[in-house]
């Protein structure tokens, strides 16, 4: 059931819907303004489509509290958070700083649906920076993917990161490393399974996302890293993507390789 918050409501007591922007990993995304004028301009507000608990909420407000003062050039900052009420029950909502565009938005404008080769890399230095400094804190993203990758006058972040995940497990997705759909909780290395993925995507530019069943699993990226013209940044992304976790680079090894190079 979609939520019914809709242009002119105010969420929170002070973020007002002006009007929707898509979809996000957990509920629909809004266009908001701030009534108390605390943050001046625009502003994107996530709200959950699912009802939460009073258990889902005290975790969500609990990890909150742990990532709101995590500020980083490469992180699309948080700027509000809390749970709204609508016939349904409750439903958590949160309100991020506002950028440009999604990856996910941006490919669809590109050739062929990938990026120049410089482009890769720029995108792939800025996302190691934000991983790097997460990871150092022990925080993992948990869900990076074209939707949560975002431009802000021309830098690229990461969005929705270290949220709380649904308790029934991940949704099969390219983007979750195999591990993680074995079973495994969701790692450092796992966030690096899906920035190579990332890269993988953006330097072919396969239009298809559900990359299905063999790369779930951990099958070879070979064959898709072949679309590649670049053999230094295939050879990244085979490290970044490869189905044993002890074998990925992490992300201070591919940031200084990045910078080396």
């Amino acid at each position: 059931m979609e939520n019914p918050f809709a242009a002119g409501v105010v969420v929170g007591a002070r973020w007002q819907i002006t009007e929707p922007l898509g979809r996000g990993v957990f509920g629909n995304v809004f266009l908001v303004t701030d009534q108390t004028a605390e943050v001046d301009g625009e502003a994107s507000l996530n709200v959950w489509n699912e009802a939460t608990t009073p258990e889902k909420h005290e975790a969500f407000v609990l990890r909150m509290k742990q990532l709101e003062q995590t500020n980083h050039p490469n992180l699309a900052g948080y700027l509000d958070y809390g749970q709204a009420a609508n016939g349904s029950g409750f439903h958590q909502f949160l309100v991020s700083e506002l950028c440009d565009t999604s990856l996910e938005a941006y490919l669809q404008t590109q050739t062929a649906s990938r990026l120049p080769t410089l482009e890769v890399y720029q995108l792939l230095e800025d996302l190691v920076e934000a991983l790097v400094f997460l990871h150092d804190q022990n925080i993992v993203h948990r869900n990076i993917r074209p939707s949560t990758v975002v431009n802000c006058d021309g830098t690229w972040k990461l969005a929705e990161f270290g949220l709380p995940q649904d308790s029934a497990g991940p949704k099969p997705s390219a983007y979750v490393a195999p591990e993680v759909s074995s079973g495994v909780g969701r790692t450092p290395q796992s966030d690096m399974y899906a920035l190579g993925v990332v890269g993988l995507l953006c330097s072919t530019g396969t239009p298809n996302l559900n990359h299905s069943v063999p790369i779930i699993r951990g099958a070879s990226l070979v064959p898709r890293l072949e679309q590649s013209t670049d053999p230094f940044l295939q050879n990244l992304l085979r490290r970044a993507t490869a189905p044993n976790p002890d074998d990925r680079i992490t992300a201070t090894q591919l940031r200084q390789i990045l910078k080396d190079s």
